[in-house]
């Protein structure tokens, strides 16, 4: 274990004291002192900091919930219902998005621009106005994310799903337990820690998302993470992209735990295995 421990150590433990750190300074630059006003300044300003630091929240969670209905159906199908081609269809799952995720970005932004094939689409069946567009909003920013990180969703809830053993269904069916009753009391308890899984994976980075953001959404979609990156890109104040950093953290792992305390109280049993 301590080749592991000391990169765990080297990777994320010293960066994570160095973000603090680094996060009590006075900016700009990184050669203030320690003052901690960085803090104070954000604190003062819950209008912008506050409202965007929610806004990624929101947004992360929606993703993720929107990744969950379209990737549970997906890897059941997978699983259960097809056979020869399988692995041909988890390679078109995961293949588009091996490429860089800029390029997805801006696929999407044609596709969701005016007279875009997605915009037309709506048009043509009375849905949307021509010359409307979702470009610059918080919903293009949400289909983008959703797109974005729905291969780790699908994958780990795949990976929960083959771990069902067949007899535990015939059992269940064997006993009278209907179909919907099979899938609440028997299925889905034993895909919530794949659902967990992927909900780290997903809502991690997509609450974190800053150039979907930038490019896609405009001022009603900017998020916590593309202020952060103005700090150090723009404003060149590190110690409040810092602090700001640490701030976002926090509040990930804070709504990361209700969600799993809330999986547990809804599944008593899934999660018995972790702590």
């Amino acid at each position: 274990m301590l080749p592991s421990a000391l990169l765990l150590l080297a990777l994320v433990v010293v960066p994570l004291f160095l973000l603090v750190y680094f996060g009590l300074l006075a900016g700009p630059g990184v050669d203030g002192p320690v003052t901690g006003e960085e803090w104070a300044r954000i604190a003062g300003q819950p209008d912008l900091y506050g409202r965007l630091l929610v806004r990624s929240l929101v947004l992360g969670l929606a993703a993720t919930v929107l990744t969950i209905l379209v990737a549970w159906p997906t890897a059941w199908a997978l699983s259960r219902h097809v056979r020869r081609l399988r692995s041909l269809y988890l390679a078109l799952v995961i293949i588009p998005h091996l490429t860089s995720s800029l390029l997805l970005i801006y696929a999407m932004y044609v596709l969701i621009a005016p007279g875009g094939p997605l915009m037309a689409a709506l048009t043509g069946v009375g849905l949307a106005e021509p010359g409307d567009t979702l470009l610059f909003t918080r919903w293009a920013v949400l289909l983008m994310l959703a797109y974005l990180f729905l291969p780790f969703m699908v994958m780990a809830l795949y990976a929960a799903v083959e771990r069902i053993d067949d007899t535990v269904l015939d059992a269940a069916r064997s006993l009278g337990a209907g179909a919907w009753q099979r899938f609440r009391h028997v299925v889905l308890p034993l895909t919530v820690p794949g659902m967990l899984a992927g909900l780290v994976i997903v809502f991690t980075p997509a609450a974190g998302a800053f150039v979907e953001a930038r490019i896609l959404g405009g001022t009603d979609g900017m998020m916590f993470g593309t202020l952060i990156s103005e700090q150090v890109s723009r404003v060149n104040n590190q110690p409040r992209a810092a602090a700001m950093s640490v701030i976002l953290l926090v509040a990930i792992l804070v709504l990361l735990g209700g969600v799993r305390a809330t999986l547990r109280r809804a599944f008593p049993g899934a999660l018995r295995g972790g702590r």
